[in-house]
């Protein structure tokens, strides 16, 4: 907790602290909807009513004004007194497309595969078994490989929820010497990409599972890195690509069981040992 959060908790009852806590769901809900109505987008070129909004996104003015009085209160806009409202800088990050945008990431977090599993914690905590499996009957990663229009929006918001770590992570160790690189679950290659910009001798393998290695190709050409990157399709309970002089294991293994674990360590192990 920070030091003003925890001023903030030490004035509160402990009533109106539980309180809030209980209500916080509801600014997720409000997120969620901001971003879905792209609220963000049709207040990028100037400030504009509830009376202008309403028709670009279908929605009733006298509860658009009241979600928009609500957002402005957190910090999203501002209202001046012509009931205009202005995009502020945190606002900003809810465009589409734009560099640092979390449009995405908040449509996936705020939205149905996080909120529906969670209306199930109880049942998990009971059972052991995922409230996502209850409601969607098949474990996340194979649903997203029949949602291609949802493994896109999770891809990107892997993407955001990590921000400037891949750049830390490629100042903070010296990949220079390496001829090949594999990035194992490397997602759409954002952390790949991201230390081969850094470095240029090394070329590099993009391994992850097919419906995610589909949607890689517009980041890593978007990096100019086509040449310099192979990409492979597969699941590293099964195997992990042979050669690689370094590998990368990001963010991937929290998902499964301490057994589960140690399948794709092993594949890695096996695959470093062969060299």
């Amino acid at each position: 907790m920070s030091d003003i959060a925890h001023e903030k908790a030490e004035t509160q009852s402990s009533q109106a602290h539980l309180i809030q806590m209980a209500t916080a769901h509801w600014i997720s809900r409000f997120l969620y909807v901001a971003a879905l109505m792209n609220l963000a987008d049709h207040l990028a070129e100037r400030p504009k009513t509830a009376e202008e909004l309403a028709p670009l996104t279908d929605a009733a003015v006298p509860s658009l004004y009241r979600l928009m009085r609500t957002l402005a209160s957190l910090g999203l806009f501002t209202e001046d007194s012509g009931k205009r409202f202005s995009l502020t800088s945190l606002g900003e990050a809810l465009k589409t497309g734009t560099p640092g945008s979390v449009r995405a990431s908040v449509l996936t977090l705020a939205g149905d595969i996080f909120t529906r599993s969670l209306d199930h914690l109880f049942y998990s905590v009971q059972t052991g078994k995922t409230g996502f499996e209850k409601v969607f009957g098949m474990p996340l990663f194979d649903w997203l490989a029949k949602h291609s229009a949802e493994a896109s929006m999770f891809s990107e918001t892997m993407v955001g929820l990590h921000g400037a770590e891949p750049a830390a992570v490629a100042t903070a160790y010296d990949f220079s010497e390496f001829a090949t690189i594999i990035d194992v679950g490397g997602g759409t290659g954002n952390l790949l990409t991201t230390v081969l910009s850094h470095y240029s001798k090394p070329r590099g393998i993009l391994f992850d599972l097919p419906h995610v290695i589909s949607a890689a190709e517009g980041l890593i050409n978007s990096r100019g890195l086509a040449s310099r990157i192979k990409m492979e399709a597969g699941s590293f309970f099964d195997n992990v690509p042979a050669g690689g002089e370094a590998y990368l294991l990001s963010h991937v293994i929290h998902d499964w069981s301490e057994v589960q674990c140690l399948e794709p360590i092993s594949k890695l192990s096996a695959a470093v040992d062969a060299l």
